[in-house]
């Protein structure tokens, strides 16, 4: 009987241990793996590129966070400051000076390439939707004489989904602070204007960008 006590003393013990270390099955697995490190960031961003027939200046800016340095999960948005000009018809269908506004945002997803590295690169993409309006471009204003009020005299709009892939060169400047420089695509779906379709909306841009966080 003690034998048999001794035996189960020295047995048990290993085997609890053993059984610790054995992988659990049923453990939960995640696409991010295990995350030893979480951040955030918030970001200054400015486009330059073609809207239309016009280079435009686009300004906006981003937030997101951060998973193991390298992961980017968030949301961005951006909108048109500059005037883009082009010929095209009003509601009577005659030829007319016209000017186009523009305005997107959403999801945000960044993966970052050796992100120690002072100088790297990232891939993000924005996924998300939008809006556009057209207006008269030499007779913004008209009087609403119901209401005495003066609003903006607007010959269409629309909204459309927007999806962004890009290419970003990032410089690590301290510890909270990254700069990047780099190019993106718009592209435009499901536009209902009449005056610019999906392809005359889309285009590409070239991104700089300040984001300021614990990376």
């Amino acid at each position: 009987m003690k034998k048999l006590l001794i035996v189960l003393i020295l047995i048990v013990p290993f085997r609890l241990a053993f059984s610790q270390e054995e992988p659990n099955s049923s453990e939960y697995k995640t696409l991010l793996g295990n995350v030893d490190h979480f951040g955030a960031f918030n970001g200054l961003c400015f486009k330059v590129g073609p809207v239309h027939e016009e280079v435009g200046l686009m300004m906006g800016g981003n937030m997101a966070f951060i998973f193991n340095h390298r992961f980017m999960l968030g949301v961005a948005g951006y909108g048109l400051t500059t005037r883009s000009d082009f010929r095209g018809v009003d509601f009577a269908g005659l030829d007319t000076s016209l000017t186009v506004g523009m305005g997107y945002g959403g999801l945000l997803l960044k993966y970052n390439f050796f992100p120690t590295s002072p100088i790297h690169f990232s891939v993000p993409v924005l996924v998300g939707a939008g809006g556009s309006t057209v207006k008269y471009r030499d007779a913004e204003w008209y009087t609403n004489f119901e209401d005495n009020l003066y609003k903006p005299m607007t010959v269409e709009n629309t909204s459309y989904l927007v999806v962004e892939p890009g290419l970003n060169v990032e410089l690590n400047l301290t510890r909270w602070a990254r700069f990047s420089i780099g190019v993106s695509y718009r592209y435009i779906y499901g536009s209902s204007l009449k005056n610019l379709s999906d392809a005359q909306l889309s285009d590409y841009a070239v991104n700089a960008n300040l984001k300021l966080g614990y990376f």
